[in-house]
């Protein structure tokens, strides 16, 4: 039986992997790509190195002592409002009077992931929170009204085809440029000042310009199509790719050795998830006939560690001062094993298909971060991976030591879920009424103060779990969700707060 079953998820692996790559290529269209292969299949892109720019520790403020660096991982919609959760949190956690998000010195994320953190470093850049805590900033009007975090690009069935127009530049509101005016909210104003366009170059420094680090270092994955490489967006890895400008959208660059390259290029190579959202298509430098395709990152690595890894290891500091915090955003909600006799629609197939192949990664992800730490000679005492299991873990540390009463709510609940008794919808406005949310209502539940988690009972916590580690990967979720991922990725970092503030010694 059990070799029966060996061979059959052999057989199911191979089955995805022929649909990834049929997924890809019905979601192109023929035209020349640029091979990053050289003759021996050994591939010329530019390894991540940080000698080429001046060290974010020598920011203002900075302790130059040691280097923090931590990865978001993909996950659309859910990533970027859970990541959103876990920036907030960290904001919270302060030593000497600093938190810790301002400790930061390397970022490197994944398609969502990326959307978390370039929408809070956009607002960092143009002082959107000088003198005010990320919190405060999430329940001031200047968030409600002047900035809006919402992405409005939706995935339907005519996503497909609106690709195709895409690719002819019949779009009237290309993606990057939806990246910049709806997350870095681009063009707007805020205290009668226009929110500037940000490039790699606010975030690289050249090592021998007089230019001051304001910035953290922000690096965003993405994939080459053409081999499946990892794609870190570095101005020195744009520059040696000769890359200039684009064909998808049509923009010519003043690339001025990569740091001319917009940021909202990078998210949007990094978030391509094949035959929903367009690749990116750059074009070459005295190459008119071949471009190079840009695809989601998390093909290669869904969390962005690896390239976090390869920029501690530049970092000029002793190993034993470099710390590392992974962020996990994968849901953990469990599908059910039956479902109805409908036949099964091709978009739903492929799409399950490559994140079947997403999955296998993040399957091996911790041995990855094993090899990867004993590699490069770190401490595994200063890695430390968060995510939704953070909370399970809280919720199975107090299922031990709880009365019938509270045990019989949980099994109740869990029942109703699993015989599809209970939407998710309902689950929340049952979520919303527990004591811990008095005074806050389902629209602004992400709003309360950090105090209140120290009330949240094991079911406010499994109801949290459930309903944050369901949200499937998608482009636009409800209000609901929204809210449910901010409180949910807040908690986390409330649950881990003793270990991260050990990252800081």
């Amino acid at each position: 039986m059990i070799t029966y079953l060996k061979h059959l998820n052999y057989f199911r692996f191979y089955l995805y992997s022929i649909l990834f790559y049929i997924l890809i290529f019905i979601s192109s269209c023929a035209s020349n790509k640029i091979s990053v292969y050289s003759d021996n299949r050994f591939t010329p892109i530019s390894k991540v190195e940080t000698d080429f720019y001046k060290s974010p520790e020598t920011r203002f403020g900075q302790d130059s002592t040691r280097a923090i660096g931590i990865s978001i991982s993909g996950g659309g919609s859910r990533a970027q409002y859970f990541g959103l959760g876990i920036l907030i949190g960290l904001d919270e956690i302060k030593k000497d009077s600093i938190s810790f998000l301002d400790q930061l010195d390397y970022f490197s994320t994944v398609s969502g992931g990326g959307f978390a953190v370039g929408y809070y470093l956009s607002l960092m850049k143009n002082n959107v929170l000088l003198n005010r805590s990320f919190l405060d900033f999430w329940h001031s009007d200047d968030r409600k009204i002047v900035l809006q975090e919402f992405l409005s690009r939706d995935v339907s069935v005519t996503s497909v085809f609106k690709l195709s127009r895409y690719e002819k530049n019949r779009i009237r509101k290309p993606y990057p440029t939806m990246i910049e005016t709806e997350l870095l909210q681009y063009g707007k104003i805020y205290n009668g000042k226009k929110i500037e366009r940000l490039y790699l170059s606010d975030f690289f420094i050249p090592a021998k310009s007089d230019v001051q680090v304001t910035m953290p270092m922000f690096v965003t994955n993405g994939t080459i199509y053409n081999n499946g490489e990892r794609l870190p967006f570095m101005p020195h890895i744009i520059d040696d790719l000769k890359i200039e400008g684009s064909l998808l959208p049509v923009e010519k660059f003043n690339i001025n050795k990569g740091y001319g390259l917009p940021l909202s290029y990078a998210i949007t190579g990094s978030a391509a998830f094949p035959g929903v959202l367009p690749m990116l298509k750059f074009n070459i430098k005295d190459n008119a006939d071949s471009v190079i395709r840009v695809i989601d990152g998390a093909p290669v690595d869904n969390l962005g560690y690896t390239t976090l890894f390869e920029l501690l290891h530049c970092d000029k500091l002793e190993n034993k001062n470099k710390k590392l915090l992974i962020v996990d955003c994968s849901g953990l909600g469990k599908e059910l094993q039956l479902q109805d006799n409908d036949k099964v629609k091709i978009l739903k197939l492929l799409k399950k298909s490559l994140l079947f192949a997403v999955e296998i990664n993040l399957f091996n992800s911790d041995d990855n971060i094993k090899y990867l730490t004993k590699f490069y000679d770190l401490n595994e005492n200063n890695i430390i991976r968060i995510g939704f299991s953070s909370i399970k873990e809280k919720f199975i540390e107090l299922e031990k030591n709880q009365d019938s009463v509270s045990l019989e709510q949980v099994k109740n609940l869990t029942k109703r879920i699993n015989t599809g008794h209970l939407k998710w919808n309902t689950l929340y406005k049952e979520f919303v009424t527990n004591s811990a949310f008095n005074g806050y209502t389902k629209d602004n539940l992400s709003e309360i103060p950090t105090d209140r988690f120290s009330l949240f009972t094991i079911k406010t916590i499994f109801q949290l779990f459930e309903l944050s580690s369901q949200v499937e990967t998608k482009l636009k979720i409800t209000p609901w969700e929204k809210e449910a991922l901010i409180i949910a990725g807040r908690y986390v970092v409330y649950l881990m707060q003793n270990e991260i503030i050990g990252l800081l010694n």
